[in-house]
């Protein structure tokens, strides 16, 4: 009876040795980054000494001591000498949006305030159907010493009606004095909620048809409600109609394949522009990725 204790014993101590070397096998990381500055953008502990990487994901962030209990025989320990370390700086997108909607003039080869408003003058008579004068594409280089257009640039140019130009870069908004008028801005107005900053004129205060910072960190939800209520190209039937031609003219051609279409205004703000499955593309934060049924709080989109 004793023998069989001991054996049962052993064979317990045995198992449980096996099950202890299989976890924290499990738990090695690849690689160990240590004796580190590291900067964690988590507001609740924002700074740490040691990384642990799994695969391609960070498995923990935490202090150097508890470093070594991520470390195993093939882990690849990087001695990071107290240099500071810091998440990756992505910038990696396009504009969907742009050169896929024929209603929208797209002005091509300007090089001077001349030859913009012979295009918009030509577009303009066209198209007298349109109810907004829509453009994209204009270059600040047609413009001398860094200066700007004002909405007088664009006057007798659209026969009456609002024009919207936005520029090849897409944060800065040209407008003549009919849009200025549709939107409602004034002397009075401080600011509006799709851009960052409204140029006005020292001397007179009057708004100059300028506004800055247009879509540079995402539009929100209200942003996009605004637009929608003046512009035609910002309807959600008109996104998912110019976003579904740029895919099948081959500027989307790496996510032919994708499920439902979502714009994403700032990331944690998403919104839809399409119904879902109807077109073949997503952009998060302004990157554009195969689309999924991203949640406010879905790790995708941080």
């Amino acid at each position: 009876m004793r023998t069989c204790n001991v054996l049962f014993c052993s064979f317990l101590l045995v198992l449980t040795s096996c099950q202890k070397k299989k976890t924290t096998s499990a738990e090695n990381a690849d690689v160990v980054i240590r004796n580190a500055h590291v900067y964690t953008v988590d507001a609740q502990r924002p700074w740490a000494q040691a990384v642990a990487i799994k695969g391609d994901r960070i498995a923990w962030v935490g202090d150097e001591n508890a470093a070594t209990s991520h470390i195993g025989q093939s882990t690849n320990v990087v001695d990071a000498g107290g240099r500071l370390v810091l998440p990756g700086f992505i910038d990696s997108h396009f504009h969907v949006l742009l050169g896929g909607n024929p209603d929208v003039l797209r002005i091509e080869n300007a090089n001077s305030l001349a030859e913009i408003q012979r295009q918009v003058r030509e577009f303009a008579r066209k198209r007298p159907e349109l109810t907004w004068i829509e453009v994209e594409g204009w270059n600040y280089s047609a413009f001398p010493n860094g200066t700007l257009p004002t909405w007088k640039d664009l006057q007798g140019l659209t026969g009456g009606r609002p024009a919207f130009l936005v520029a090849y870069d897409y944060h800065t908004i040209w407008m003549n004095r009919e849009a200025l008028r549709e939107f409602g801005i004034t002397r009075k107005t401080e600011k509006a909620i799709f851009a960052e900053k409204l140029e006005k004129d020292g001397k007179t205060d009057e708004p100059t048809g300028i506004l800055t910072g247009f879509g540079s960190t995402g539009l929100s939800e209200d942003a996009e409600t605004e637009l929608r209520k003046h512009l035609p190209s910002h309807a959600v039937e008109a996104i998912s109609r110019h976003v579904a031609n740029n895919v099948a003219a081959g500027k989307g051609r790496d996510h032919d394949r994708c499920g439902p279409a979502v714009l994403s205004g700032r990331p944690g703000s998403l919104f839809t522009v399409a119904p879902r499955g109807k077109t073949p593309i997503a952009a998060a934060g302004g990157v554009v990725s195969p689309a999924r049924n991203y949640g406010r709080d879905s790790e995708a989109i941080r």
